[in-house]
This record gives C-alpha cells, sequence and structure tokens, in this order.
C-alpha cells in the first residue's frame, strides 16, 4: 500500500532563494482569495478554513505557494491550470480573482510564518527600494509568500516577501 501523508502540490511560481533580493516577474494567474478586516496574523486560520473548504467541495488541487496581504488580511491560493474550469463561481467567503502580470521584488526566508520574520525582511526590501529609488518605485501593497505547510520544522519553512514595482519614469 503506498501511503502518502501529504499529497505533492503543484508550484505555480519559482521561489526566490533564502538571503536573495531579485526582480521576477510573476505571470498572469487565476486565486481564490478570502479577506479579513483584522490583521493575517490574526486571522490566518479562519482564512485558510475558508479557502481549504472550497477546494474540497470542488476537488481542485492544493498549490504552493500561499499569498497573503497583511493589513487587511487576505489569504490567496493560485489554481493551478489543470482546475481552472472548477474555480467557476465566488461563494460568500471566497472570491475568484484574476491577476495580472506583475513585477516584483523579493526576498526569499527561512523561518516562522511570523510577523517579526515578515516585518524583518519587508524592512530589508524597503531598503533595497530606497537604493534603487531611480530605478525602480512602488507599485503595489507588499505581499508575504508561504511555501510550506504547518507540519514542516519552522526553521526549515521557505517564505519571502514581494513588492510590486515598476520602472521608475
Amino acid at each position: 500500500m503506498n501511503f502518502t501523508l501529504f499529497p505533492a502540490y503543484e508550484k505555480s511560481i519559482s521561489l526566490t532563494p533564502k538571503g536573495v533580493i531579485e526582480i521576477k516577474t510573476l505571470p498572469p494567474m487565476t486565486v481564490l482569495q478570502t479577506k479579513e478586516a483584522g490583521s493575517y496574523f490574526v486571522e490566518d486560520n479562519r482564512m485558510f478554513r475558508s479557502l481549504f473548504r472550497y477546494i474540497s467541495e470542488k476537488d481542485i488541487s492544493m498549490t504552493t505557494p500561499v499569498t497573503v496581504d497583511v493589513e487587511p488580511g487576505a489569504m490567496r491560493f493560485i489554481v493551478s491550470k489543470k482546475d481552472l474550469d472548477r474555480a467557476d463561481e465566488p461563494t460568500d467567503n471566497v472570491a475568484v480573482v484574476q491577476l495580472p502580470e506583475r513585477t516584483v521584488v523579493s526576498i526569499g526566508y527561512n523561518g516562522r510564518y511570523t510577523k517579526k520574520n515578515y516585518e524583518k525582511h519587508l524592512g530589508m526590501l524597503e531598503e533595497w527600494l530606497q537604493d534603487h529609488a531611480l530605478e525602480w518605485e512602488v507599485a503595489g501593497d507588499p505581499i508575504a509568500v508561504y511555501w510550506d505547510g504547518p507540519y514542516k520544522f519552522p526553521a526549515w519553512k521557505k517564505a519571502e516577501v514581494m513588492i510590486p514595482i515598476k520602472r521608475d519614469e
């Protein structure tokens, strides 16, 4: 008997390695999104349950990473191409959203998915943007990106913070 506790997940974007700051282009994508008025770090379990219930009921595969807006809280699951037809209608708690192609500056890190880690790495990106202000400007709100589930040893969890950017004209 082949028993797998956790299924393999489809990766929808590339991972920024630990300690690296890079500029990358996120492809257009369909996401399932839920929002809460409070901070992600307070409402994360409620948002995850809403999204997980949606994909379970519609037989949609889990993908990685999960993307997050911190204030106010929002969580997004990226829909794989093979499941696009199943992500067909919103519910009271989950919206089906089309995101355009975006350029972001990103920093990768390992560790717990905490507000402290998020703010530390966001600060590093903000410093990078100050140093590159003649070339790049902020084009949207920061995004936390979480690659691993709750059962991975915290020090091995992969994460990143992204800030949408555009060329300064």
